[in-house]
Order: structure tokens, then C-alpha cells, then sequence
């Protein structure tokens, strides 16, 4: 029987190498890019612009870490993790289950249209999740809030990562075109990949954690966050009345997990 700290070194080297994998990728997929240095100059500037969303988020993390008084050096740490580990391996996972998909079911305009909702949600929920038990297996909280910080940190490193890497998508196309790209990732940000991965981990958590939340709203943060996911990415969302009002449910669940934890000592 391997015991807790054989699995801790496995889980430590399998993430170490997820992370340098990563690096590597992210980095070459900018480097190999065919760009003057004006236009990787702009194309920094472009990056440098969703800024704008990930400060006022550290903010609320690092202010959500003290009041509940969890060691900060986990923020960074999840961040780093959630950026270089989790978005490479979902860009490939993607790829592979897209071509799965059109090689099933036909390259026609109804597959096309609805193939991000198939494969993304439950693509990226996964990983992410599974990056979320991995530090939750080292780090063996004792609350649901510290699954929610652990979840929304992860989230939000691979949503920078998947930011950056549709920037950097735009750029080999038009480099005109990134500073729209940018603003069209920030608009999105408030709802996205940190809030999905937050809920779910919350779910998860109090699966391990009895009686710490209602079946009810546990089994709420199991689903939301793969439906909503699925209803953003699908055809459906075409308009900003149906982004707004997923977006207004996404906020309004988080809230309300966020609250609920918030008034419960010892959750």
C-alpha cells in the first residue's frame, strides 16, 4: 500500500511535469510567431490590456484569502499551476475530440455550429477539476472554502492562459485585429473559467466534506457549471440578451455559494 506521501510525490511530479510542458508551449507558440518587433510590441500591448479584469480579480482573491484566513502563497501558486498545467492540455484534448466528433458525424453546418459546445464544457471542466483535486490531495483542506479559492484560482489561470492564447490566435491572422480580440475576453471574464471552476470545486468538496452544504445546492454546483458552459459556447448564445442573462445566472450562483459559505464557521 503506497501511503500518503508516496501519492504526494507522484501527484507533485505528474503536475511539475503538466507545468513544464506548458511553459514550453506557451512560450513557443508566441516565439514561433512571423511578427516584426512593432507588431509583437502591440501584440504585448494587446496582452497587457486584460489586465484590466485579472487585477480587480487577484484583488477579490487575496481579499477572500485573509478573510477567511487561508495561507496566501497557495494564490500564486494555483495560478501558476491553472495557467501552464491545465490550458495546453485542454487546446489538445479539444483538437482531438473535434475531429473525433467530425469524423462521426459529418463536417456539416449543424456539427460546425455546435461543436464547441460538445467538446469544450466537459473538456475543460474535467482538467480543470482534476488539476483541482490534484492540490486538493497536497494541500487537504478542511473547508469548502478552501476548495472554492483552490477552484476559482486554477480557473483563472486557465482562463489568462485561453485569453492570451486567442490573442495570439488573432495575431497570425490580422494583428489588427487583437486589441478587439482583447476586449471581446474581457467582456466575457466576469463569468468565465473562475467562476465555473469554483462552483464545481466547491461541489466536489462538499461530496468529501458531509453536511457541509444541501444535496441540493451541492448537486447545483455540479451541474451549473457544464450546462452554463455548454449554453455559452453553443449556438444559442448568439445575442447579448441570452449572454447577459447567463451571465446574470452564473454571478447570482456564485454569490449565492459565496454567501452561504461566508455566514458558516468552520465550511
Amino acid at each position: 500500500m503506497k501511503t500518503r506521501i508516496q501519492y504526494n510525490k507522484i501527484i507533485i511530479f505528474i503536475l511539475l511535469y503538466l507545468l513544464f510542458i506548458g511553459i514550453d508551449y506557451e512560450f513557443e507558440a508566441i516565439s514561433g510567431l512571423t511578427l516584426s518587433n512593432q507588431q509583437f510590441f502591440e501584440l504585448i500591448q494587446a496582452i497587457g490590456l486584460l489586465l484590466l479584469y485579472i487585477i480587480p480579480f487577484v484583488i477579490l482573491l487575496i481579499f477572500l484569502y485573509k478573510r477567511w484566513e487561508h495561507p496566501l502563497y497557495t494564490l500564486p501558486l494555483t495560478l501558476f499551476i491553472g495557467y501552464f498545467s491545465t490550458g495546453w492540455l485542454a487546446g489538445e484534448a479539444n483538437e482531438w475530440a473535434s475531429h473525433q466528433i467530425i469524423h462521426s458525424l459529418g463536417n456539416n453546418a449543424i456539427v460546425i455550429n455546435w461543436l464547441d459546445a460538445l467538446t469544450a464544457p466537459v473538456i475543460e471542466e474535467i482538467i480543470k477539476l482534476i488539476c483541482v483535486v490534484m492540490i486538493v490531495y497536497l494541500l487537504n483542506p478542511k473547508t469548502l472554502k478552501t476548495y472554492l479559492l483552490i477552484g476559482a484560482c486554477v480557473g483563472l489561470g486557465f482562463q489568462i492562459c485561453e485569453d492570451i492564447s486567442y490573442i495570439v490566435n488573432v495575431a497570425t491572422e490580422n494583428i489588427h485585429k487583437i486589441v478587439p480580440q482583447a476586449f471581446n475576453r474581457i467582456s466575457g471574464s466576469v463569468t468565465s473559467h473562475w467562476l465555473y471552476t469554483a462552483l464545481f470545486a466547491v461541489g466536489v468538496g462538499s461530496v468529501k466534506i458531509k453536511h457541509a452544504i444541501s444535496i441540493k445546492e451541492t448537486l447545483l454546483c455540479l451541474i451549473a457549471p457544464i450546462t452554463l458552459h455548454f449554453l455559452w459556447n453553443s449556438p444559442l448564445n448568439e445575442s447579448i440578451f441570452v449572454s447577459a442573462l447567463l451571465s446574470s445566472i452564473s454571478a447570482y450562483l456564485f454569490w449565492h455559494v459565496l454567501r452561504l459559505l461566508d455566514m458558516k464557521n468552520g465550511v
